[in-house]
């Protein structure tokens, strides 16, 4: 196996085998296509078959694993246009989740999301100086925290949300996603290829309507801002 998970812990077994595989999955450490079975899988965690078992099944029901045989099953393979397809679905609930977090984030969620957007500022301003002055520093650090920083304040918006059913059916679509933007931002900060400043601002936009608690602009501006992002997404994806 390419993963190189920890040992787990007794208590949290099935549970934590779970978030590993799909961690594993989600990270293409685990590739389409590769055959998986529980003894196998036991032998890389540490753990016995049976907790493995269960979290193969839970797998299954996240259509990220499917059954070859009685005992060995593959990690599901999906076409482009059904990569597509679920990245569609994935705008249209972030967008619904920016809708209900707009009718209940509170003073404290907010206070949040506004120290992302400070250290995201940040972190861009340092990558634009050093880009701006070759030969000063490496851009990638700087590029990478904002990356990490915009993630963790979409993060947030979700969990502002409330609903615990979204939640769920949004961490099963970005599943479906997660390898390939993972692998077009990294190639964008090889490439030393900024945010687009349209769509970095608009994240601005999105806190001003969420402290608004202005359920219809925060929906269309996320819904705007997760459509762009998907376009650019599909064009450096096609072949």
């Amino acid at each position: 196996m390419a993963f190189s998970p920890q040992k787990l812990d007794a208590s949290t077994l099935a549970d934590r085998a779970y978030r590993e595989l799909r961690a594993a999955i989600m990270s293409g450490d685990l590739a389409a296509g590769v055959k998986i079975t529980d003894r196998g899988l036991a032998e890389s965690l540490s753990v016995s078959p049976t907790p493995v078992r269960e979290a193969i099944r839970r797998l299954e029901q996240d259509r990220l694993v499917e059954r070859i045989s009685p005992r060995a099953f593959r990690v599901a393979s999906y076409t482009p246009e059904q990569r597509a397809e679920v990245s569609l679905i994935e705008v249209n609930l972030r967008a619904m989740a920016a809708r209900f977090a707009a009718q209940k984030i509170t003073d404290t969620q907010l206070a949040e999301l506004e120290d992302c957007l400070a250290r995201a500022d940040a972190a861009r301003a340092a990558a634009r100086e050093v880009a701006d002055s070759p030969g000063s520093g490496d851009v990638v650090e700087p590029a990478n925290q904002v990356i990490k920083t915009l993630r963790r304040f979409h993060q947030l918006v979700n969990e502002a949300s409330g609903n615990e059913i979204l939640l769920h059916m949004l961490e099963m679509a970005a599943a479906f996603t997660l390898g390939e933007r993972q692998r077009v931002l990294r190639q964008q900060l090889a490439d030393q290829v900024p945010p687009p400043e349209e769509r970095y601002e608009q994240h601005r936009e999105l806190f001003e309507a969420l402290k608004a608690h202005d359920a219809e602009r925060a929906y269309e501006l996320m819904l705007t801002h997760g459509s762009r992002a998907r376009s650019d997404l599909l064009v450096r994806l096609t072949p």
